[in-house]
This record gives C-alpha cells, sequence and structure tokens, in this order.
C-alpha cells in the first residue's frame, strides 16, 4: 500500500491505523447495502470527528416529507428515529427534538386542514457533511489527495431557493450547475448519484452536484482557500 493509499482524505497525514470512510455514510443506505459503496482512507480521528453531522444529516434527509417518494428514504429514516433511542444519543435526541414544532396545513386555497409535525433544519450542519462529500468524492475520483491551499465547499440548492441572492450569485450558480449537468451521472443504488467535473485548466479545482434519495441536492465545489466564498459558503472541509 503506497503513501496515497495510507493517508487520510480530510487531513493529509499517513495514518498509523487506516480506515474506511464512506461517501456518503453508510447510515443512508439500507441492507442489503449496494455493492459498489464509495469509499476513501481517513484516519481513524477524522472518521470520528464527523460522527455527529453524519447522524444529523441521515436522520434530516431521510425523513424530509419530499423524500416520501423514494422507497429506500422510509427505512432509513425509522432507522434514524430507531438511533435516536440511544442512551448515548441522549444529547443529539434533546437538541433534535427541540427543533420539532407543529405546522398548521392549509390548501392550496388557504383552507386549514389539520397540523403536522414539522422541524427546522440546520444548513450549516447539512452543508458541512456536505463539503465532507465533496472531498471525498474528489479524491475518490482524481485517486489523489487534495492540494493543501485548497478547500472542499458545498451548499444544499434548496438554501439557494429559500434565501433570495444577488443576481450575480444566482447567475453563477446556474453556470455551475449547466457544467456540472453535463457530465455523465453516477449512481449508487436510488439513495446517492452525483456528476463531478474537473477543471482542465487547474486540476485540483472541480464541481460535483450530488442528490440524495432522489430529492436533496447539493452543489460542491473544490477550490483555492483564498478565492473562499466566505459571504456565500461558510462550510467548508
Amino acid at each position: 500500500m503506497d503513501d496515497i493509499a495510507k493517508s487520510c482524505v480530510y487531513c493529509g497525514r499517513i495514518a498509523a491505523e487506516p480506515t474506511r470512510d464512506h461517501i456518503p455514510p453508510k447510515s443512508l443506505f439500507n441492507k442489503p447495502r449496494p455493492a459498489n459503496l464509495i469509499t476513501v482512507c481517513a484516519c481513524g480521528c477524522c472518521n470520528e470527528r464527523f460522527r455527529k453531522d453524519e447522524d444529523y444529516f441521515w436522520l434530516t434527509l431521510s425523513s424530509r416529507s419530499e423524500a416520501a417518494r423514494n422507497p429506500e428514504a422510509g427505512d432509513a429514516s425509522f432507522r434514524a428515529i430507531q438511533n435516536l433511542a440511544r442512551p448515548e444519543a441522549t444529547g443529539f435526541r434533546s437538541a433534535f427534538l427541540g427543533t420539532v414544532r407543529s405546522l398548521a396545513v392549509k390548501t392550496a386555497s388557504g383552507l386549514y386542514v389539520g397540523n403536522t409535525l414539522t422541524y427546522d433544519v440546520s444548513f450549516p450542519r447539512l452543508n458541512r457533511m456536505a463539503a465532507k462529500i465533496t472531498r471525498g468524492l474528489f479524491c475518490f475520483e482524481t485517486k489523489g489527495l487534495l492540494a493543501a491551499n485548497y478547500l472542499a465547499t458545498a451548499r444544499a440548492l434548496d438554501q439557494f431557493t429559500e434565501s433570495p441572492e444577488d443576481k450575480n450569485l444566482q447567475r453563477h450558480l446556474q453556470q455551475l450547475l449547466a457544467h456540472a449537468a453535463a457530465e455523465q451521472p453516477h449512481s449508487v443504488g436510488r439513495v446517492f448519484s452525483y456528476r463531478f467535473k474537473r477543471d482542465p485548466d487547474d486540476p485540483q479545482s472541480s464541481i460535483t452536484l450530488f442528490h440524495i434519495y432522489e430529492t436533496t441536492a447539493f452543489l460542491g465545489l473544490t477550490i483555492k482557500r483564498s478565492d473562499r466564498p466566505d459571504k456565500v459558503w461558510t462550510e467548508w472541509a
């Protein structure tokens, strides 16, 4: 095994005891899991430090009402809720349940038909995990590490539509999406699919468009640290 195969894709260090990290987290997949799960090398410390965000990502995306049409999401949501019952998940359970609230349901004409439960979404937590996935996919696709002066950043596309941005940003977003959409899609069951495009003029720069449960979409970038879009995308890996 060479140094690249033993180097953690997140911190770059050669791992004394390398582990295989799943991209995206394997918790999103129900058993029997697909044979083509994507893994990358990670040190034990980096593998562990994303654990809570992975659980949040799994619970939030599998439980979205929009994901109900995906047959994988329902079982994944059930498992994620069961995961909340673990004694060691007390803090996570309390924090998540604290965001649950009642929401009035109305028809398109405004007629009240009852209440349902909803929860507040932490986009920073989702985006941190999406940035991790973006970095992992870059390393998987290129068979190498992301250079130290580059970072991976990502953002849920829902966040763009729910938060009005300036026209220049919207134009730039559409250009990025068009570049990514032109690439060949890769799928891991009906849970995860992505399109990856590398910049021919800068091999360390890339665009990744990926979907979870055929519903929630994220746009990820690998860019120079000096170009970090702080005012727009504040989560990176």
